[in-house]
Order: structure tokens, then sequence, then C-alpha cells
């Protein structure tokens, strides 16, 4: 792709290729034209207007790695008045991790951690339809689990998130999509997405590598799948997921869950180079220069060889880290206050069980977060 010499800035509007690869020498970004185009840039444009200041930021780093750049990030957010919530360690669990990316009010997530697609298992399952017909599903599945502080020993409870991946129905090939009209393959797989995994009928099951499409963050006790309906309390937040191969799906179930700007990888990125596009970054955020030039500049730095620079940046083209220009300890208070309110109200509503069990460990989570020095 060849562009006028005078063009300083492009936005793409895409389906999720990242074009602003293959034009290193102009900085870019990207915005994806679903699920939610509208919505995605709204999000920008309201933050970047109304909100303006980035107020809290979460830090999460299971310390993976001898020597990160979380001290540095955290240093310079900290210098800008950005209240940080540093997940590190032994506290990086995937249960702890989930409440912090879904239900803590931030503006800001930073990742610091080893990334990808995690391996799992084939099934082959039998169930009858809703006439009572038999079918064969073939099933790639893979789980991650979280311990969730409840309960010891044998009693010890864990939330688990179940990621399963059509392969075969009755012989035809799931990305046979000719083949699937022949058969009701949507209303067969709504029926079965009603069985829990625990009630699968399985004929034949067997281990196999990565499970395509499983994306997931690797935690000091497991894997947390993405797999998010929201994030941040619905804050629309801006997240830098400084992992190895972050993009792909990690962008778009992200954004979908209401990221308004996200910026991750296309391939692997030695741990060195990765702490050093992380350091130049948020030791040079101003007001004046918006994320994507940032971005494009510490690559530049960093890579010599344009065809090395692996970063993508999605979101609007001016979305920003600034400072706050008053204390955010109040803030921090009332919208948990607030978030708690409305999980206790939902606690005290839905009917189902399991709804109900994770209203309850939502409300207390954010109870605690209110009570244990969150603030």
């Amino acid at each position: 792709m060849v562009l006028s010499s005078g063009i300083q800035f492009v936005t793409f509007i895409t389906s999720g290729v990242p074009y602003g690869y293959f034009i290193p020498d102009v900085p870019s970004t990207h915005v994806f034209s679903h699920p939610d185009l509208g919505l995605n840039i709204f999000a920008g444009v309201y933050h970047a207007s109304k909100v303006r200041a980035t107020r809290v930021a979460v830090l999460l780093d299971p310390e993976h790695f001898k020597e990160s750049e979380s001290d540095t990030v955290i240093e310079n957010l900290m210098h800008k008045r950005i209240f940080v919530k540093a997940v590190k360690g032994k506290e990086a669990t995937v249960y702890n991790a989930r409440n912090h990316i879904e239900h803590f009010p931030y503006d800001l997530l930073y990742i610091c951690s080893h990334a990808g697609e995690i391996d799992g298992r084939r099934f082959k399952v039998r169930f009858k339809d809703r006439y009572g017909e038999p079918h064969v599903f073939v099933i790639d599945h893979a789980a991650g689990i979280g311990y969730t502080g409840e309960g010891t020993g044998r009693d010890a409870k864990f939330e688990v998130m179940n990621f399963q991946r059509f392969v075969e129905l009755d012989g035809v090939d799931w990305n046979d999509d000719q083949g699937k009209e022949k058969i009701p393959a949507g209303e067969l797989a709504e029926q079965f997405s009603h069985i829990s995994v625990d009630d699968w009928d399985v004929l034949e099951s067997k281990d196999i590598g990565p499970v395509r499409y499983c994306v997931a963050l690797k935690l000091t006790d497991h894997f947390l799948l993405i797999m998010f309906q929201s994030v941040a309390g619905y804050e629309h937040p801006i997240i830098f997921n400084n992992a190895c191969v972050s993009f792909y799906q990690f962008a778009e179930r992200l954004i979908y869950a209401g990221a308004r700007a996200y910026i991750g990888t296309l391939h692997g990125v030695d741990n060195n180079k990765a702490k050093a596009v992380a350091e130049y970054f948020f030791l040079n955020l101003t007001r004046e220069k918006p994320l994507p030039i940032i971005l494009w500049e510490a690559q530049k730095r960093v890579w010599p060889n344009p065809a090395d620079r692996t970063y993508i940046h999605i979101g609007c083209h001016f979305s920003n880290i600034v400072e706050p220009d008053t204390d955010v300890s109040e803030y921090l208070k009332n919208r948990l206050r607030l978030n708690l309110d409305k999980w206790t109200a939902r606690l005290n509503t839905v009917s189902d069980l399991r709804q109900k069990e994770a209203a309850r460990r939502t409300v207390e989570f954010l109870g605690a977060q209110l009570r244990t020095g969150a603030l």
C-alpha cells in the first residue's frame, strides 16, 4: 500500500484487518466496522469532550517476567495524579483479575502477562433434539478455572469459564455453509447450548492443542478466558495489553465489551522490546499528543526495521491519557458505591441460581474494595 507523502495520519474503518501495519511510515489507528461502530466512536468522543481525564488505572501483572515495566508504568501514572490499583504477583489470580477487569471502575487497564490461545479437549457428544431425534456434535472445549477463595480442600469453590467451538454436526463440517443449509444447524446449536457441560453424553474425547479463537491471559493460578460482557463497570476504558499476539480476538472482544480504545500486538515480542515500548509510551504522555502518535513514535524508536513493528491501536484517533485536575478518591468511592448498589439490586431480583451466585460474588468483591483499601 502506497500513500501520498503529504498524509500525516490515517484512520482505517475495518472488519479486523490491521491495515496500518502495512504503512509503518504513517501513524494510524483502526476502528472496527462491527459489531458496534457507532458506540465505539461515541465512547471516544464522549470521553474526549466530557470526561477528559484519566482518573483511575488498573495494572495487572502476575509477575511472570523477572524485570517488567510495571513499576515504571505505575510511577508515571501516579506522577500524573492518576489513581493506580495494582493487581500483581499472588494477587493476580484468575478470579481476582476477572473481577477487576469487569467491575472495578477504571479508565485505563494495563496488562503485563503472557497471552494466546490455550489447549483444550475435543468431544464427540450425542444429544436428542426437541423431537427426540439423535444428533452428534464434535466440539472443541477449553476452560479457565479460578479459585474464589471460598472453602478449602475438597470444599473449595471454583469459578469456571467455558469456551466451546463447534467443529462438526452430524458429519457436516461447521465451516461448510452449504452443508449446514441442508440441516437445521442453527436451531440444533441453539438447543444444544442450553445443555450444561456436566450433562453432555460424551461418546469420545481427546486432548488437543490450542483451541482456535479461545484466547486467554496466563495468571498466577490458571488462564483467564477473554469472554466479558462488560469491562470497568461500563466506564469504556482504554486497554493496553502488552503481551505476545494480543491483537486478534482480544481486540474484538474487549472493544465489544465496551473498551473505547485497545492496544495489542500482532505477533510475538521480545520481553526487552515490549518493556522499551511501554516505558517510552508512558514516559511521553502529553495532553497534546494522542496515543496512536505516541505508540507510533515508540515503535520507530525500538524497531528501525518497519516490518518488526507489531503494536496496533484500535479506537478514535484522538484517544488520550490525560491527568485529572482534581483528587479522584471521592469519584472512585462514589462509583464503587453506585456499582455496589446496582449489583445488590440485581442480587435481590434475579431468580436464576447461577445468575444469583454471580451477583452475590460481585457484591462481595465491590464491598471489599470499599472496605479494605482499594482507595
